[in-house]
């Protein structure tokens, strides 16, 4: 049996929830498990090792920028997402200066 634990969440997350739930015909509390559920991985999945890896890789990624210019915005990379969800193989955005 899952245990029950209590959450305030604030009016203005309420509505947003509710109305992000809303819009992927899904249950608030779904959302909140799968959000939790993300959370928990994420940090289970770090070790040290790994932070520093990806800072490294952020550090590169950043020099790499600043050197080529090269990059996708970030409405193009949410573009791309909803494709995504249509269409697994989507091609994803070309790099642009």
């Amino acid at each position: 049996m899952a245990a029950s634990h209590a959450i305030v969440v604030q009016p203005d997350q309420q509505e947003r929830l509710e109305s992000l739930a809303a819009a992927q015909l899904r249950s608030p509390d779904l959302l909140v498990r799968e959000a939790i559920d993300q959370y928990l991985e994420a940090g289970e999945l770090q070790s040290p090792e790994e932070r520093e890896q990806m800072l490294a890789d952020a550090e590169s990624a950043w020099q790499d920028y600043q050197r080529t210019g090269l990059h996708v915005s970030q409405d193009e990379m949410r573009d791309w997402i909803k494709r995504l969800h249509d269409d697994p193989d989507a091609p994803r955005p070309s790099c642009h200066t």
